[in-house]
């Protein structure tokens, strides 16, 4: 293995089979450290980690992550990833899987879902994966969940599985099709002729759409929240999932219907794009609703092991290999669900004041790119903006 990490970190040509080559030997590191240690505190002290450090210290680490004048390296796996090598990432990746394990080892991350109590959320795609824990969880600590789910087939039976382990748990069904704009504006009409209040609205569901369904199921509901903050004691929630795939994000632009579908080198730098929307929308939501108590968060659940990986070699060659490695690498749906949940009920919310947070397992502040940041906000407003304008098309029609 000495041999194979000095390849990692000797540097080699930027072309475009060298570079996927380098990030593939860097993530099969990740690979060996995880998998091979069962301690998370040697996890981070092994010299595995060393290839991957681009900076002598966490200081300058954190630095250079956003410095834009970072070189951008296009033609790899992590494609167009700002202000990092393949280095750079591959080290963030395996600096999350270590303190994830940290956490679960000591049990620090199942102790801050709080009750729910009287509190009514919504859960979209709420029916599989990370969603049905979110909503099992919610119901379980007292929380009234509404599942909106674009099939009621499978939402039916996924409430019912729930009931079976939760007898009491208070559920209901709303149709929503995340790819619809008209879906989105049915499925608020239903939810607001049911309900008075609205504490918690996860827009968990999409995993390989953009925000612009969510925006559209939003911003009925902003009047809601706002008067469900006035309350007291409500902390108000709207947690989008996300991805630390946003640092995949290229050269994106959010002025038309026809930009926002241009073509693309890859379809991870789409998919990268697709992500970096869920945290713009948090950006420009926590911006409109200032001062009136509501939290918008963006959450990145790590990497979860679920069916959808059966159909990654149709995405990527080097993609196609992680089946057999994922149970090793990839959090459970019970272990990915924790920090949304952490994001919708944790009163350290407000008192740590994370407005338009970016969470990383477990409840942890991540560390946002350049892009992600948005500073001016011309790209969130844009794309505000845009939804906007979908949104009001679409009701024309």
């Amino acid at each position: 293995m000495k041999n194979f990490r000095n390849f990692c970190s000797t540097s080699i040509p930027r072309t475009h089979a060298a570079l996927q080559l380098r990030c593939f030997a860097n993530v099969f590191m990740i690979i060996y450290a995880t998998a091979s240690t069962s301690s998370p505190q040697i996890c981070m002290n092994m010299p595995v980690v060393e290839p991957f450090l681009l900076a002598q210290s966490q200081r300058r680490l954190n630095r250079l992550f956003s410095k834009d004048e970072i070189r951008r390296v296009k033609w790899m796996w992590v494609m167009g990833v700002e202000g990092a090598t393949a280095d750079m990432v591959s080290f963030k990746w395996l600096e999350q899987i270590c303190a994830t394990r940290t956490a679960e080892s000591t049990g620090q991350h199942t102790a801050f879902i709080s009750t729910s109590a009287g509190r009514v959320a919504i859960v979209t795609g709420g029916n599989t994966g990370i969603g049905l824990v979110t909503v099992r969880e919610l119901a379980r600590h007292g929380a009234k969940v509404y599942m909106f789910s674009r099939s009621e087939s499978r939402a039916t039976k996924a409430i019912g599985d729930i009931k079976k382990e939760i007898p009491d748990a208070n559920l209901e069904f709303v149709k929503f099709d995340l790819q619809s704009l008209k879906s989105a504006n049915e499925a608020a009409e239903t939810f607001l002729t049911k309900e008075t209040r609205l504490h918690m609205l996860i827009n968990n569901a999409g995993i390989v759409c953009n925000g612009t369904g969510h925006v559209a199921l939003t911003l009925p509901f902003l009047p809601l929240l706002k008067q469900t903050a006035a309350e007291p004691n409500s902390h108000v929630r709207i947690v989008n999932l996300t991805s630390a795939a946003s640092q995949m994000a290229y050269q994106p632009i959010f002025t038309s219907l026809e930009t926002l579908n241009r073509p693309y080198v890859s379809t991870w730098i789409r998919y990268g794009n697709s992500k970096l929307t869920n945290m713009l929308i948090t950006n420009e939501l926590q911006k409109r609703l200032e001062g009136t108590g509501i939290y918008c968060l963006s959450v990145h659940p790590r990497i979860i092991s679920t069916d959808l990986w059966l159909g990654m070699d149709q995405t990527s060659p080097w993609l196609s290999w992680l089946g057999a490695i994922r149970q090793r690498v990839m959090l459970t749906p019970s272990q990915g669900a924790l920090t949304q949940l952490y994001a919708a009920t944790s009163i350290e919310i407000e008192e740590k004041d994370l407005k338009a947070a970016y969470l990383v397992p477990y409840g942890k502040v991540g560390c946002k790119t350049s892009l992600a940041k948005d500073k001016d906000g011309k790209l969130g407003g844009a794309f505000m903006e845009l939804c906007e304008k979908l949104i009001a098309n679409s009701k024309k029609s």
